[in-house]
């Protein structure tokens, strides 16, 4: 309950409670995500009073006889619609209790004192450090879609330091929310300046916070914050990972924001027909949060471990049923109401049991064993000369079965361009491919060759694959050696996976590993990673409660929190649990954290790289940039 718990304590103790009675809770597009990931609207409506939540900016608001708590961005355009509210009259609300997620421009705050309405109306003004998004109580991330191109393209390095600013930001107001003082920062040495920038002005907000805040309660100082970037592992965010959540969003396109979309970050949404014709069909949602047991028991299986589960699940809950029915006979009334009282239980786990199998079955139909199979082997080529040529021969069998009409295998555009980026990452240690032979395989697998930037964007991420690079002289593969580490015994080339996936899977994802060791040697990999040395070492909070009776109890402990540039796969994202479980299982008590820019499936990742608009300098390419934006490339038809 790391994330959970203090984001609920500072949504509902700090913001909510300051209205005791009814009131109306305003939000921006932010902060609702915020708010949606912590709690459904139900839930604030119920157990806060609060009467309606409203947006900011809605073009139509009645004036209300109530209090408004805001909690909003503190962005120019959110602050000048909440004068507007209280300088016409009626205001739209009795007062106002404005919280922001992190600091107010001066600029702004002047403009507030300004506003004799404003004033008058504004009963409490607070920075509440709330800017992040939880996914899980061990992963958190920033929605922050713009981010990939202002930190990797070259052309925008002189917008990149307002971005860089941003983010350092937002991990500060993680920090801060969890009471975790970094004794360290340490950043990737390789890949985007961004790496250095990010935790250099994090250091700098977290001193600046700590001199302004010396009464805040922080919860430990033994805390290791590592800034990372994508270019770090480029082979898993195009890989399909086989955990249940993992291929279900990445196979079904179920969203990570709580935006607008038909499948959202916390909803799936199906159909069921209403009668046996199937003429009339009614929409349902399956909740994909904590508030599903179900949801959290399956969503790290592996996909064959879920198929089990959750045959078990139908079993038993038919099972049930059949007993209820036949417990129904010759009942006492008293009897009677006693089972009457557990139908609500029966019947919310039956819809959540039922709304998991949908997606279950959406997603095995959408699955493919001998694509899943080619990545595996794709990521895995470690040939040691030139004339290995299995991949591009496994591709063109594929490819060739997907054209036979009577194997009924569609392979998309998506699709083709994910084998084609394995088969040339394959060949960096060979010094990568020649630019003909990558048009050559594009026209092979019959893909437009305005998809070319998608590939040859990987020098910006600090991978060369075209011959003619000029990177070769200076790069290294990132070396996947973690035999240090007890756990691994599959040998430098092959690290062993902590999960229990499919005897064919043999990629592990390089965070699991390099993180565990980190942990076991804090002072490991400096030269590659540097660290930061906070000077500053706050005094820790101190609660005479017992231990059952703290609510941050479980956040006294040392911890290590991974922020990864350029978007964290659904895949990398479990580990975060994992890690932390497998502390405990040793004795350790180490918290593991895992954040990022965004969250990515590998059609994001694809639509990042092809947001890069710079054109490489090559000898050989040419001016081989995509014409296409991001939307043009994406927008356009599969197959």
């Amino acid at each position: 309950m790391a994330l959970t718990k203090v984001m609920s304590q500072t949504i509902l103790d700090e913001m909510l409670s300051c209205v005791q009675g009814r009131k109306v809770f305003v939000l921006d597009d932010f902060t609702k995500k915020i708010v949606c990931s912590v709690f459904s609207m139900k839930d604030i409506l119920f157990s806060a009073k609060v009467v309606t939540t409203e947006h900011i900016h809605a073009r139509f608001r009645e004036a209300m006889n109530y209090p408004a708590v805001y909690f909003i961005e503190p962005t120019e355009m959110n602050i000048v619609r909440f004068l507007e509210d209280f300088n016409v009259r009626p205001p739209m609300y009795v007062n106002a209790h404005l919280f922001t997620t992190d600091a107010v421009p001066d600029e702004l705050v002047e403009r507030i004192q300004s506003s004799k309405f404003a004033v008058k109306s504004l009963q409490t003004f607070k920075e509440v450090n709330l800017s992040f998004i939880k996914y899980d109580d061990y992963v958190f991330n920033l929605d922050d879609r713009d981010s990939f191109r202002l930190l990797f393209d070259p052309v925008l390095k002189q917008q990149r330091f307002m971005c860089v600013e941003a983010i350092a930001t937002q991990i500060a107001s993680l920090l801060t929310t969890i009471g975790h003082y970094p004794s360290k920062i340490r950043y990737r040495k390789a890949g985007t300046d961004g790496n250095q920038l990010i935790a250099e002005q994090l250091k700098k907000n977290m001193s600046m916070f700590h001199v302004n805040n010396k009464e805040h309660p922080w919860n430990s100082t033994d805390c290791t914050v590592l800034i990372m970037d994508r270019g770090f592992d480029t082979v898993t965010p195009v890989m399909h990972d086989h955990t249940f959540e993992a291929m279900a969003r990445d196979l079904l396109g179920i969203g990570v924001d709580a935006g607008d979309q038909h499948h959202t970050q916390n909803h799936y949404v199906y159909s069921v027909e209403i009668n046996r014709e199937g003429a009339q069909q009614e929409e349902k949602i399956a909740f994909l949060d904590d508030t599903n047991e179900f949801w959290t028991q399956i969503r790290h299986l592996n996909i064959r471990d879920a198929v089990a589960f959750m045959q078990d699940c139908l079993a038993a809950m038919k099972k049930q049923e059949q007993l209820s029915k036949d417990n129904l006979r010759g009942l006492e009334l008293a009897k009677f109401h006693e089972l009457m009282k557990k139908y609500p239980d029966q019947k919310k786990n039956k819809e959540a049991i039922s709304g998991l199998s949908h997606l279950l079955q959406a997603a095995v139909d959408k699955y493919s064993k001998a694509k899943c199979e080619l990545e595996q082997q794709l990521a895995t080529n470690l040939a040691v000369n030139g004339r290995d040529n299995s991949g591009w021969e496994a591709i063109v069998k594929l490819l060739q079965q997907a054209d036979d009409s009577d194997r009924k295998m569609s392979i998309t555009a998506h699709e083709k361009l994910r084998f084609i980026y394995l088969y040339v990452r394959s060949r960096v240690h060979l010094q990568g491919v020649s630019m003909g032979d990558l048009k050559a395989a594009l026209k092979a697998a019959k893909i437009p060759s305005s998809y070319l930037g998608i590939i040859t964007n990987l020098p910006f991420l600090g991978v060369p694959v075209i011959r003619q690079d000029g990177m070769w002289s200076t790069y290294e593969d990132q070396n996947r050696d973690w035999t240090r580490e007890k756990s691994v015994e599959g040998g430098p080339k092959d690290p062993v996976r902590p999960d229990a996936m499919p005897d064919f899977v043999k990629w592990c994802p390089n965070i699991y590993h390099f993180v565990k060791e980190l942990i076991q040697f804090p002072n490991s990999r400096e030269t590659d990673f540097p660290t930061i040395a906070m000077t500053a070492k706050p005094v820790l909070f101190s609660n005479n409660a017992s231990s059952s009776s703290d609510d941050r109890a479980h956040l006294r402990r040392p911890s290590f929190i991974v922020f990864m540039l350029g978007g964290l796969t659904f895949g990398e994202a479990k580990f975060a649990k994992i890690l932390t479980e497998k502390q405990a299982e040793t004795g350790g008590n180490t918290l593991v954290l895992m954040g990022s820019t965004q969250l990515i499936s590998p059609n994001d990742f694809l639509e990042n790289m092809n947001s890069i608009k710079a054109i490489p300098s090559r000898p050989s390419t040419g001016s081989i940039g995509s014409k296409f934006s991001r939307k043009d490339l994406f927008q356009q038809q599969d197959g």
